[in-house]
């Protein structure tokens, strides 16, 4: 699990296919500590596993259908991506709860300054009740708060500091972006139909595993 606080972005080394599956190996801009064999790390938002790393390089296994439903099969040599290790149990949470699992692939399509800083994403077949205005949303494993909703789409605003720590900088009109929706939304718009301000309770959180 992880909080859509990015702690690092990374430059893509390589991208092979071998066999069944893909290859990816990704040079840090800054090192990361503790990293081992085996941990989950969230690049782009999506959950992969290390299965070798060195001094500044982390390189992952990625199976076909998680290469082909995330915007990972759109990344080349040089891209920037954004990177979160998993919370360890007595991690604070600063973000929402992500999971790791990409849902969908949204397309920017307006980037603006005024009043605040924002992006305007077109999300093709979006799940209108998983997103809520001023609720949180994963844009390509950022935690965000959404803005204005609409059928084909919505806004997110970013901050200063989540601007110029993540790979939002760089992004143009058009770019892929991996989207997981909150998967507190995900439960309550599935749930028997109680109203979300009394479904989220100490005792729902625990059963679902969150705390």
């Amino acid at each position: 699990m992880f909080t859509g606080i990015i702690e690092e972005t990374a430059r893509i080394k390589e991208i092979t296919k071998k066999r069944s599956s893909y290859f990816l190996g990704i040079r840090l801009e800054n090192k990361l500590e503790n990293i081992e064999k085996g941990q989950s790390i969230a690049v782009n938002g999506a959950c992969l596993t290390v299965i070798k790393h060195s001094e500044n390089e982390l390189f992952f296994e990625v199976v076909p259908e998680t290469f082909s439903r995330t915007s990972l099969k759109r990344l080349k040599k040089g891209d920037i991506v954004n990177i979160e290790r998993a919370l360890r149990v007595s991690s604070r949470i600063e973000g929402h709860f992500v999971l790791g699992h990409i849902d969908t692939v949204g397309k920017i399509v307006s980037i603006g300054k005024f009043p605040r800083f924002y992006v305007d994403l077109s999300i093709s077949g979006m799940q209108g009740g998983y997103v809520v205005e001023k609720g949180s949303i994963a844009v390509d494993g950022i935690s965000l708060t959404v803005g204005d909703v609409s059928e084909k789409g919505l806004r997110v605003y970013v901050i200063p500091h989540t601007f110029e720590k993540t790979n939002i900088k760089y992004k143009k009109i058009n770019d892929p972006v991996n989207i997981e929706y909150d998967v507190l939304r995900k439960y309550i718009e599935k749930s028997d139909g109680k109203k979300p301000e009394s479904y989220i309770t100490e005792g729902f959180l625990a059963e679902k595993g969150f705390i």
